[in-house]
């Protein structure tokens, strides 16, 4: 987490030092416009309820919206006004993610799929997988990028395949240095993502081009992807 928060504060300040401007979709807002401060903890209420409270992730973020609403002023009207107004929030918010939720519908396909593959993969691929946790730690390192777009490192995609080929081919490796390596090629590249909802919902918010944001991302997650396996060799390589 300091690794990658580190590293993207560090990117956005080069970025923004170039004082590049965007057509932002939102208006220009001003001292009225602002979210009142006990407001702003309802991004992090979802979490709060699941981890504290055991609350369903989707009644947390209903109950998180509700109270988003009512510290903001925004719940008003009448029960009709009220149902009104959450349907057209749930609406503008599934249109902006709206190619997330199409790609996560087929997720599971996709994963099945892989797992079926897995056996071929392993029957190609098995005898490259190396036994040194210095040569693997590097091998995950530099192949970072293969954790965008759900792709052969990332487990919430095609990884599946690429972890029964190690496993295969390492079953005596130790779970305490390969998790490691396969949680960083998939959440390093995966929450700078264009898959990721809160990417899809920005780029529908600041009209930002996928282009333009890929050209920033990429690097990004691979810097924090290279780093983290490298710490992840120093930390528990020796256990392999």
């Amino acid at each position: 987490m300091v690794v990658a928060l580190v590293v993207v504060l560090i990117v956005a300040n080069l970025s923004m030092s170039k004082k590049a401007a965007h057509a932002w979709a939102a208006k220009s807002f001003t001292v009225s416009d602002n979210a009142p401060a006990i407001s702003w903890i309802s991004v992090i209420l979802p979490v709060l309820g699941v981890v504290v409270f055991q609350i369903p992730i989707i009644l947390g973020f209903c109950l998180a919206g509700i109270y988003a609403l009512i510290t903001t002023g925004k719940l008003k009207g009448t029960y009709s006004d009220i149902c009104r107004l959450f349907a057209k929030l749930f609406t503008d918010g599934s249109i902006d993610v709206a190619p997330m939720i199409g790609f996560l519908l087929t997720l599971s396909m996709f994963n099945n799929a892989a797992a079926y593959a897995a056996p071929y993969f392993t029957a190609i691929l098995g005898g490259f997988v190396p036994r040194s946790a210095l040569v693997l730690a590097l091998i995950f390192a530099i192949l970072t990028p293969l954790g965008f777009f759900r792709g052969p490192l990332n487990l919430v995609g095609c990884g599946t395949a690429i972890l029964a080929v190690v496993i295969a081919a390492l079953p005596n490796a130790p779970v305490a240095f390969l998790y490691p390596l396969f949680a960083i090629t998939t959440i390093a590249p995966q929450h700078l993502d264009i898959t990721q909802s809160w990417v899809a919902w920005g780029f529908g918010y600041t009209k930002v081009s996928t282009k333009d944001y890929m050209k920033m991302s990429i690097p990004t997650g691979w810097i924090v992807g290279f780093i983290c396996c490298i710490l992840a060799f120093v930390l528990y390589g020796g256990l392999m």
